[in-house]
């Protein structure tokens, strides 16, 4: 007798033919005398399946249990027939992206039934939607200088009346993407003792009221100037935990200069701080208003555009050589790129800047 057989009978378990369901009756491996099998049909002994051989003389070594345990046969509990199904659907990731992330997929089918009744039928369970991505932030950077008070437009007051009249005006364009994207604001300027002078209004959804507001209250100081090259390193660096994409719009009305030359002409010094964010995940797009670029018409906006967007910027004719004023080292190709740029003259401010930005950040959210 097997040891399995044994077993059944130390621990009182074997039963009579009846138990034993359709069998003519349990016989072990070793072709004991408590009765002869019929071919092929199966029984359960301890946890495991033995079948009966083809003489109908014994009963083949048994084998585990493969599934579920329903039939009852010498004290054990196991399934002789086809396993249920086990596949069961699983939910896709969620994945974040430029935008907001999307949920992931529903689960697939249910598994399939084992062979006979007894096999299962496995479940589907699709996998719950994928966490929304984290929306793209996107920093105002406004030039604060006061050559935007100095001069008159032609819509009446200053270049800065214009320029808070876009912002604060009921409908602004950027108030139907305020849902999409994390909007903040910093305004700068600089002057001896003070510089750069900014304040500014962290990035959050839905708070254009908020920039509105920021930008409303914004009072210019006489006699200060445009450290464009600082001011972006600050804001930039502001963005540095933000896990969205990354921009900063730079609104200015004046070719930039340096805290440590107020006056001077310090193109080098702003495209290679829009070189330097741009490599830390910051794309930096300008917006000039006014004619306050005439020293450099086109050198200075396109270059400064190359630099935030990650193109080539084409190293600067001799003659601006020294418009380098704190020995900076950009880096410069043969030939530059055509990164995209905007400029709103001043006529045009108080009905052009609005679309203007709602354009551009369009454009980052894909609408």
């Amino acid at each position: 007798m097997t040891s399995l057989l044994r077993a059944a009978f130390a621990s009182g378990l074997l039963v009579s033919f009846a138990v034993c369901l359709s069998l003519s009756g349990c016989r072990d491996n070793d072709a004991s005398p408590y009765a002869t099998c019929t071919p092929g049909t199966q029984a359960c002994a301890g946890n495991s399946i033995i079948t009966c051989a083809e003489d109908g003389a014994r009963y083949h070594d048994p084998v585990p249990c493969p599934g579920t345990c329903t039939l009852t046969v010498m004290g054990a509990t196991c399934d002789g027939a086809g396993q249920g199904g086990s596949n069961s659907g699983s939910g896709g990731n969620g994945s974040g992206g430029s935008g907001s992330g999307s949920g992931g997929d529903a689960g697939e089918s249910s598994g399939s039934g084992g062979s006979d009744a007894s096999g299962g039928t496995g479940s589907s369970s699709g996998g719950s939607a994928g966490a929304p991505g984290n929306p793209p932030a996107v920093i105002l950077l406004i030039d604060s200088s006061s050559s935007a008070d100095d001069v008159e437009v032609p819509t009446g007051g200053t270049r800065w009346d214009a320029i808070v009249q876009s912002f604060t005006a009921s409908g602004h364009p950027l108030e139907a993407l305020q849902g999409q994207v994390a909007f903040g604001g910093f305004r700068y300027t600089g002057a001896p003792g003070m510089c750069p002078d900014t304040t500014p209004l962290a990035p959050a959804l839905n708070n254009y009221s908020a920039i509105s507001s920021f930008i409303g209250t914004i009072a210019l100081t006489p006699a200060t100037d445009t450290p464009t090259a600082e001011a972006l390193t600050l804001a930039s660096a502001s963005l540095s935990s933000h896990s969205g994409d990354k921009y900063v719009i730079v609104v200015t009305d004046g070719i930039p200069d340096t805290c440590a030359s107020n006056n001077g002409i310090c193109v080098a010094d702003a495209v290679d701080a829009a070189q330097k964010a741009y490599a830390a995940g910051v794309n930096t797009i300008l917006v000039t208003i006014g004619g306050g670029f005439e020293v450099t018409p086109t050198d200075f906006k396109q270059s400064f555009a190359n630099a935030g967007s990650g193109e080539p910027v084409a190293t600067p004719p001799l003659e601006q050589s020294t418009y380098n004023c704190s020995a900076v080292t950009p880096t410069y190709a043969e030939t530059g790129g055509n990164a995209t740029f905007y400029e709103i003259a001043d006529a045009d401010i108080v009905a052009e800047l609005g679309p203007t930005l709602a354009e551009i950040v369009g454009d980052i959210v894909g609408q």
